[in-house]
């Protein structure tokens, strides 16, 4: 969440590529893989063109700051599209995670 001017953070669920199950009821499923580890595109609007992508990061959350946003966009923004891949080591960049989302 965030308004223009301001950082925006976005977060997701991870995924699993092993079982599934929620064994300990804690909400999150086995990680399965060698580290927790995604890419990150920000879109020129749904379906649009990649404006940034963001490697490495190793949580399940991104904090896309205003200085990002003034440097891809170059003024407001009334909404934020981006896709998140899982990255592993075996399987290499995941199936892509879209999303647009309203930008308070």
């Amino acid at each position: 969440t965030g308004s223009w001017g301001s950082n925006v953070t976005r977060s997701w669920q991870r995924r699993t590529r092993v079982g599934g199950e929620l064994i300990d009821g804690s909400g999150e499923v086995p990680l399965a893989e060698d580290s927790d580890e995604y890419e990150l595109e920000i879109l020129d609007g749904p379906s649009g063109a990649v404006l940034r992508t963001e490697t490495g990061i190793t949580t399940t959350s991104f904090t896309y700051t205003s200085g990002m946003q003034s440097a891809d966009f170059g003024g407001a923004q009334t909404e934020l599209s981006f896709v998140v891949y899982q990255i592993s080591a075996q399987v290499g960049r995941g199936f892509p995670g879209a999303r647009t989302t309203q930008v308070a």
